[in-house]
């Protein structure tokens, strides 16, 4: 019997075949519905192909702000099986996914961890869509984001009178270029006790960590907490999501975690007074100033004159 998408067939059976426990005959039907068609293909049209993933698969090292300034790495080369799993599931998903062994169809794809490769057993059509997704991918690798990150003490006076206004329930809001340089002049030129300074420059390869520690206030005695920022670029390389946890050194300070979609080159303020509290100065707010831009590196290099061999004479 041929069936399209939503048909339904039913089967039935009649008589005295089938009794129930006091032995009296019943009908028995079964309904049979097609909710999706899948095209079949033999599996001796598929071939088996092996593919190098090793830059998508080891994982870029975190980075460590320490509280005197100096970047540290961070190895996670125990995620590599996460990782591959991570790619396994993203092919499977974006690529034909009636195709694979898992949805009853004949493709087939396996990590071989010892020499950082995927081997693919599929049809040449999907073959294909996997080189197109894996270029993709190492593409998006060539994208770094310069990240800056300031911490601002404020007097509740002035935060009023700047006109911060912030989101009620997150306690945080963006600004545009022109508005956090109005904001940073506006700390910087205050004659009142304020106070703007760089926690952290880096730059991350898209989608990498960095963990930051923040330095006393006043200077001295051990660092005050600790942020940890992860950065990842939109496809279009017009938004940056940003993720930040920031926690204190005092354990009964609540973690805040923050997960905002920020254009290019604007930056996030928000209010981390809870987790970085000026203990000498009850009546001061800290805001903590984050500004992501996105840096394509093949752009980067020629503006400043670094060309691959064999494209500039």
């Amino acid at each position: 019997v041929e069936l399209h998408s939503g048909d339904s067939l039913l089967i039935g059976k009649h008589g005295m075949e089938f009794k129930d426990e006091d032995g009296g005959p019943y009908s028995l039907f079964v309904l049979l519905r097609a909710t999706k068609v899948v095209s079949y293909r033999r599996a001796s049209d598929f071939y088996t192909k092996i593919y190098s993933v090793a830059d998508l698969v080891v994982p870029t090292p975190d980075k460590i702000v320490t509280s005197s300034g100096q970047v540290e790495t961070r190895d996670k080369r125990a995620e590599i099986r996460r990782q591959f799993r991570s790619l396994i599931e993203l092919i499977m998903h974006r690529i034909r996914p009636t195709t694979w062994i898992d949805a009853g169809g004949c493709g087939e794809i396996s990590p071989y961890v010892t020499n950082l490769s995927l081997v693919v057993s599929q049809s040449p059509e999907v073959h294909e869509e996997i080189v197109d997704l894996l270029e993709q991918l190492k593409r998006q690798q060539g994208i770094q984001v310069s990240l800056s990150a300031e911490i601002v003490h404020l007097p509740q006076e002035m935060v009023e009178r700047v006109g911060i206004d912030l989101n009620p329930q997150k306690g945080r809001t963006t600004l545009t270029p022109r508005e956090a340089r109005m904001f940073r002049a506006f700390v910087a030129g205050s004659p009142k006790k304020t106070d703007i300074r760089c926690l952290a420059k880096v730059a991350l390869v898209n989608g990498q960590q960095a963990e930051v520690s923040v330095p006393p206030q006043p200077k001295g005695g051990k660092e005050s907490g600790r942020l940890l920022i992860q950065t990842i670029t939109s496809k279009d390389q017009r938004n940056v999501w940003l993720y930040a946890v920031v926690s204190g050194n005092d354990l009964s300070a609540p973690v805040a975690s923050h997960t905002a979609d920020i254009p290019d080159g604007h930056s996030l303020l928000y209010d981390v007074t809870d987790q970085w509290p000026m203990a000498d100065y009850p009546e001061m707010r800290t805001f903590l100033l984050t500004t992501p831009t996105i840096v394509v590196v093949e752009e980067e290099e020629e503006r400043i004159g670094i060309f691959p061999p064999g494209t500039h004479s």
